[in-house]
């Protein structure tokens, strides 16, 4: 019957490990719970060090003078208001659906929103 348990306090496998020196850190998956659409989702820490969704879905477009952008929870309808939209122009400039960046724009026509 094989072990279920470590040999000594402590001891974890390897293969958890993002290295095999020290200091030692462990891989691990993050989830929260989105109250409105009832589900798990998976969550990443940014470069900044703040927690963000991890999987979104995306929908683009481009109308020759910008490309735009819309991120949202896996799953929602393109015409809820659930979506976060910029564009960015040739010079990367980024401009906000509505001046924000609030999850609180549709995402059937990106080219017809007011950005600032």
């Amino acid at each position: 019957m094989p072990d279920l348990y470590p040999k000594y306090t402590g001891e974890t496998q390897r293969d958890e490990h993002d290295n095999s020196s020290a200091p030692y850190t462990k891989r691990v998956l993050l989830y929260g719970w989105d109250t409105a659409n009832l589900s798990k989702v998976k969550l990443a820490l940014t470069p900044q060090g703040t927690l963000a969704l991890a999987d979104y879905s995306i929908v683009t477009a481009n109308d020759g003078t910008y490309d735009y952008f819309a991120f949202a929870l896996p799953g929602t309808s393109t015409a809820t208001a659930s979506w976060k939209v910029f564009r960015i122009d040739a010079n990367l400039n980024k401009q906000y659906a509505d001046g924000n960046a609030l999850f609180d724009n549709t995402a059937t026509d990106l080219t017809a929103l007011s950005y600032s």
